[in-house]
């Protein structure tokens, strides 16, 4: 794969997620997530796209709209990130001064698993039209005299 590829990809999903070092005042100013976890990531996202039926073998290459892989991947960290919240125990406050109730930690993980669903039935939709479009060729639609044509000023 080629790295110009990966490295936008990994921008666009930093700039999706507003993962910028400036923003970060709890992490001292560094990126939430590593150069190795955001490519994991896009590479997860990539296979949970590709598992969406109707099936798929999209590579990062030759991917129909970027939009869904940043999304999914951005989805991918965020739910790593409940991940390591959950494990470390976010009930106490940590040395950060953060604090991370079970409601929240609950709120989140909703807010997660709707959009995740939201975004696999628009991916789902996507699919079924590109082979629906696939399959109909250019001239999707059927042909009939009354069709109009050229010049529709005077109707």
């Amino acid at each position: 794969m080629p790295r110009d590829i990966m490295n936008m990809l990994r921008v666009s999903v930093r700039t999706y997620m507003r993962d910028f070092p400036e923003l970060n005042r709890l992490l001292d100013h560094e990126e939430e997530n590593s150069k190795e976890q955001q490519e994991f990531a896009i590479q997860m996202a990539l296979d949970w796209i590709n598992s969406i039926p109707p099936l798929s073998q999209y590579s990062l290459n030759r991917f129909p709209y970027l939009n869904w892989l940043i999304r999914a991947a951005s989805l991918t960290l965020a739910e790593s990130l409940l991940f390591q919240l959950e494990r470390n125990d976010t009930t106490t406050q940590d040395p950060g001064g953060v604090m991370v109730s079970e409601n929240q930690l609950k709120f989140l993980t909703q807010r997660i698993d709707r959009t995740k669903a939201l975004l696999a039935q628009e991916i789902r939709n996507g699919k079924a039209a590109a082979q629906l479009n696939a399959a109909l060729g250019a001239s999707c639609g059927v042909e009939s005299p009354f069709g109009i044509s050229g010049n529709t000023e005077d109707l």
